[in-house]
């Protein structure tokens, strides 16, 4: 479960710092003006506190491993919705979906870490899947950068950032509930 998390983790901050790499590029290359595109990245960002919210919200209740699963499809959605945005509403349809899907993936990850391996080893936990996060985070944008020199579209890239959302939230819904220790939720 743990590797699932952290691939979780990896999924998700792969398409957030090509995001923030190469967002506004597309978007201005999709026809959009610079304003509209900033604009819909702030929309993106502001987004991701109503995903953080829900998942302090109805984590204890629902589970966070049922949340995760779904913030990363509704985060895979968001970046397919982005590689096609047109229009007025194309610009603005795929930003809150993306972010949504971003801030409850974001709060989701850490909160499953807590849940199911207790708040000892919580730290060194967090740690490995920070160190594991930076590294697709410093990776991604280079190869999309190169891959859009070379055939000058993202949509390769962001299909295959989707599809790692999709396989890491598909693995969570399918996965078994690990054996809760008890004794490792205390201290």
């Amino acid at each position: 479960m743990c590797w699932l998390i952290y691939a979780s983790m990896a999924s998700l901050i792969a398409g957030a710092s090509f995001y923030i790499a190469h967002g506004q590029v597309l978007l201005r290359d999709l026809g959009y003006s610079a304003a509209a595109a900033s604009s819909s990245v702030a929309v993106m960002a502001g987004a991701s506190l109503l995903g953080n919210a829900i998942i302090g919200a109805y984590g204890d209740r629902l589970g966070p491993r049922r949340l995760l699963a779904g913030a990363l499809l509704l985060y895979a959605l968001g970046l397919l919705l982005l590689a096609h945005a047109s229009g007025t509403y194309g610009l603005y349809i795929y930003a809150p979906i993306m972010g949504i899907g971003f801030g409850a993936s974001q709060v989701g990850a850490m909160a499953m870490l807590s849940h199911y391996f207790g708040t000892k080893p919580f730290a060194s936990l967090t740690g490995v899947g920070m160190l594991i996060q930076t590294g697709c985070a410093s990776i991604v944008p280079i190869i999309a950068g190169a891959y859009f020199d070379v055939h000058h579209t993202y949509t390769l890239a962001i299909y295959i950032l989707a599809a790692m959302s999709v396989g890491a939230g598909a693995l969570l819904f399918a996965a078994r509930r690990p054996i809760r220790d008890r004794s490792r939720h205390s201290g």
